[in-house]
C-alpha cells in the first residue's frame, strides 16, 4: 500500500513539475493601455478549435500573464483598446498592428513596453527571438497603420479624394511588404525572419521563387519550429504541383466516418481536388456548381474536398448543408497537411488531375478566375 502511494505521489510530482517546465510570462506597463482586460489568442493542437482564448486583466495600464505552451508559439494579444481597431462601416480591418505579437515557449519571461495610439505601437523584450520580433515590428507597423487608416478614409470619400486615400494606403501596404523582405534577407538566423516569410509565403505575398531563395539562405538555428517545417513542405509542394507532375500522395483517416481516404484509389477517372473552408464565403458559393458538374459526370469525375478548418462538428454541419456528396478530408498537420503539401495559398483552389494522376491545371477564386476549370471539365469530358 505504501508503495502504491509514493509511486502515485511521484507521478503527481512529475506532472506539477512538468507543467512548471511548460509555463511562461509575459508582462509589462503599455502606456495608453487603458482596458480592463486583453485577450491572448494561443495555438493549441490540443484544443477542439485548434488555439485557445485566455483572459489578461489589466491595472493601471500594466499586466503580468502567465500560461503553458509545449514549444515555441507566435501568439497575439488583442489589447482591448477601441481606438486601435480599425473599424469600417460594415466588419473591421484585419491589420497585425492592431495587435501585441509575441514569441513564447517554455520557460519564457517576457517584459513588453510602449505605448498604444492609434495602434499597438509596443513590443516584446527578453531574449533574442523576441527582440528580432520587435525590431520587426517597430518598421511595418507604422506603415500597417498608414494602410489601414487610409484605407478607412478611403471608403468615406468620392472621387479624386478616394483615389488619392487609395493610392496612399497602397504605397505604405507595399512599402510594409519591402520592409518585410529586406529583414528576411538581412536576418537569415532571426526566428521572425522564419516567421514572418512563412506568414508571407502563406499569404502570397512573395514569389514562390523568391520564398525558396530567402529560405535556402536560413540557418538550421530555428528548422524544429513549425514555421520553419511549414514553409519546407510548403515550398516542396510548389515544385512538386506544376501542370504535368504526378500530384502528391493523399491520404488521410480525417474522413467524415473516419475511414482512410486515398487519392490513388480514384485512378482511371478524372479528379477534381478542391480546397475550401466553412469561414470562406466564395467557396461556400461555389459549392452549386461543383455538385452539378459533379453530378453531370459522376461516372467519369471524382471530387475530393479538403477543408482548412480547426472545427470538425462545424465542417460536418457545412459538408452537409451543402450536400457536398463526393469525398471530404478536414486538414490536418504534418504528413496530412494537404495545404501546404499543394502549396495552397488562396481559397478556394482547385486542381484537376488526369486519369494518371498527373496535374492538368489549377484554378484560383470562383467566378471568372474559376470558370477555367469547369471549360476544362466540358473539353475533356
Amino acid at each position: 500500500m505504501k508503495k502504491s502511494i509514493f509511486s502515485l505521489l511521484l507521478i503527481v510530482m512529475s506532472v506539477v513539475l512538468m507543467a512548471q517546465d511548460n509555463n511562461f510570462r509575459i508582462h509589462g506597463t503599455i502606456k495608453g493601455l487603458d482596458a480592463k482586460e486583453m485577450k491572448a489568442i494561443i495555438t493549441d493542437p490540443s484544443h477542439p478549435n485548434g488555439y485557445r482564448r485566455e483572459t489578461i486583466p489589466v491595472t493601471n495600464e500594466s499586466f503580468d500573464f502567465s500560461s503553458t505552451i509545449k514549444e515555441i508559439t507566435h501568439i497575439t494579444i488583442s489589447t482591448g483598446v477601441e481606438r486601435a481597431v480599425k473599424k469600417t462601416a460594415t466588419g473591421w480591418i484585419p491589420v497585425k498592428s492592431s495587435l501585441l505579437a509575441v514569441f513564447v515557449y517554455p520557460r519564457a519571461d517576457i517584459k513588453v513596453h510602449g505605448e498604444i495610439t492609434d495602434f499597438v505601437n509596443a513590443y516584446p523584450l527578453g531574449d533574442e527571438m523576441n527582440e528580432g520580433l520587435a525590431e520587426l515590428n517597430k518598421t511595418i507597423y507604422p506603415l500597417m497603420n498608414e494602410s489601414a487608416n487610409s484605407t478607412i478614409k478611403a471608403l468615406k470619400l468620392e472621387g479624386q479624394a478616394k483615389e488619392e486615400a487609395t493610392k496612399k494606403s497602397e504605397m505604405a501596404y507595399n512599402k510594409s511588404l519591402e520592409l518585410k523582405e529586406s529583414y528576411i534577407a538581412s536576418n537569415p538566423e532571426q526566428l521572425a525572419a522564419v516567421w514572418m516569410l512563412s506568414d508571407m509565403a502563406m499569404r502570397n505575398q512573395l514569389p514562390m521563387e523568391t520564398i525558396g531563395e530567402l529560405f535556402s539562405a536560413f540557418s538550421s538555428k530555428y528548422a524544429h519550429t513549425s514555421y520553419y517545417k511549414a514553409l519546407a513542405t510548403r515550398i516542396k509542394g510548389y515544385k512538386h504541383t506544376w501542370n504535368g507532375n504526378v500530384a502528391p500522395a493523399i491520404v488521410s483517416d480525417r474522413t467524415l466516418d473516419k475511414s482512410v481516404f486515398k487519392l490513388s484509389d480514384l485512378n482511371g477517372k478524372y479528379v477534381v481536388i478542391d480546397f475550401w473552408g466553412t469561414w470562406c464565403g466564395p467557396c461556400k458559393e461555389g459549392m452549386p456548381k461543383m455538385r452539378e458538374y459533379y453530378l453531370k459526370y459522376r461516372d467519369k469525375l471524382e471530387m475530393v474536398s479538403i477543408a482548412q478548418d480547426r472545427n470538425v462538428e462545424k465542417w460536418k454541419q457545412a459538408v452537409d448543408e451543402l450536400q457536398m456528396e463526393w469525398h471530404n478530408v478536414i486538414n490536418g498537420k504534418d504528413e496530412q497537411d494537404f495545404v501546404l503539401k499543394y502549396n495552397v495559398s488562396g481559397f478556394p483552389t482547385k486542381l484537376l488531375i488526369d486519369p494518371s494522376g498527373k496535374i492538368l491545371g489549377r484554378w484560383v477564386g470562383e467566378g471568372e478566375e474559376g470558370e477555367g476549370l469547369y471549360q476544362k471539365i466540358d473539353e475533356l469530358l
